[in-house]
């Protein structure tokens, strides 16, 4: 009787030390039978069950409450970035590997992955994603415009170097879009996002622990004016 309960005392001490979701959900690394995508906070959702954890059969509604759940991330925009998904693969059901085919969702200029004629575009750089912690003004926080420095200087890289750049107006607003919602979900627009945040998502694609959305939701009428915003100073020299 002893042992067990020494037992199941570990087995919480253990626990409570796993990041969780902010409903309490338990992070659980991806393994060799799973899928994961280019998007580091879809995997981050994946991790923590928000998404099939396997990443795979995901449909519409599972991107909706997921984005949700997870990250407090109004339905407004799920649904938006759900018809996005569905409306380029034309099936009922996605998994996150799907995500990976290049000029779909994946697309050159990435923060942190080579573009698909350079390199894999499927797995994370180590030195693209330190350039995009080092952009970093104060070296505490990564604000908006810190990362759309980057954003110019991946893109004139990618401009020089990659043959078969592609760069329309679907690459565009994916690339605003990832700046956007990231700041407004991990940290404030006016000041950015801890350093130490960015990394867990980044760098390990799980929650910091004891990290929760904030309280109010991230709804469309905030996201969409700063992403218009944030293409255009894109494109500007």
């Amino acid at each position: 009787m002893r042992t067990t309960l020494f037992a199941v005392a570990a087995l919480l001490v253990v626990a409570s030390a796993y990041p969780r979701g902010p409903d309490g959900r338990l992070l659980i690394v991806d393994d060799d039978h799973s899928f994961r995508a280019p998007a580091r906070a879809l995997n981050t959702l994946a991790n923590h069950g928000y998404l099939p954890r396997d990443g795979k059969n995901i449909t519409k509604m599972d991107i909706i409450t997921g984005l949700f759940q997870g990250f407090n991330v109004g339905r407004d925009i799920g649904l938006i970035l759900a018809n996005v998904v569905f409306k380029k693969y034309g099936t009922n059901t996605v998994s996150l590997l799907d995500l990976q085919k290049h000029n779909m969702i994946e697309h050159d200029a990435s923060m942190t992955r080579n573009d698909n004629a350079l390199g894999d575009s499927t797995l994370v750089n180590a030195t693209l994603l330190q350039g995009l912690f080092d952009s970093s003004s104060d070296k505490k926080v990564i604000t908006w415009k810190d990362m759309v420095a980057y954003r110019r200087i991946r893109h004139a890289d990618s401009k020089l170097r990659n043959p078969n750049f592609v760069w329309t107006e679907d690459q565009k607003k994916s690339a605003s879009g990832e700046v956007t919602i990231f700041q407004l979900v991990f940290g404030e627009w006016s000041t950015g996002v801890a350093l130490d945040v960015a990394k867990s998502i980044f760098k390990f694609e799980k929650l910091p622990l004891g990290w929760k959305p904030h309280a109010g939701t991230v709804l469309a009428i905030d996201v969409l004016p700063r992403q218009a915003m944030v293409a255009l100073l894109m494109d500007s020299k």
